[in-house]
């Protein structure tokens, strides 16, 4: 299930149930899977909104060291000369 409105409304429905367990240990394991359940919907909201920026042109992709740019200078620096 990759709908994080899916995974909350079925949170809802192990907390809801969660309160009418009679035994403490099925109270426990449905709360526990209402958490699970969120937090997989927090995964899925904040990767759905990452490739959106990433598609929007907002952040890069983590490509690695940055090569060929403004800062790569080939251990040059500019002005200085290192004599050998």
């Amino acid at each position: 299930m990759e709908d994080p409105r899916k995974l909350r409304a079925l949170a809802g429905w192990y907390r809801e149930f969660a309160e009418r367990a009679g035994n403490p240990a099925i109270w426990e394991a449905r709360l526990r899977t209402a958490n699970d359940l969120e937090r997989e919907a927090d995964r899925i909201e904040k990767m759905a909104a990452r490739r959106h920026q990433i598609a929007q042109g907002v952040v890069e992709q983590d490509r690695g060291p940055m090569r060929n740019s403004r800062f790569d200078h080939g251990g040059e620096t500019e002005g200085v000369h290192h004599e050998v």
